[in-house]
């Protein structure tokens, strides 16, 4: 994506201009903060059922698709 123009502090946009910014962005947040809990309370019911070799049990945590295929992968 190529930003339109160049980049300013958000104090010096009018809040009205910046709200739909602001929401569209605590949204995002919101959303991945909820997808990572259900993610660690899913992998944590699944450990507590799994068996591993030598019962070495990885630990819970975040996957994001850049963990699956980095973007600098990608150019080149």
């Amino acid at each position: 994506m190529t930003p339109l123009e160049d980049t300013v502090a958000l104090g010096a946009v009018p809040l009205n201009e910046a709200r739909f910014a602001i929401a569209a962005i605590l949204n995002r947040f919101a959303r991945v903060h909820a997808y990572e809990s259900w993610l660690a309370t899913a992998q944590r019911r699944a450990l507590a059922e799994a068996t591993c070799v030598g019962d070495v049990l990885p630990e819970p945590g975040a996957l994001t698709l850049d963990d699956l295929l980095p973007l600098d992968t990608l150019s080149g």
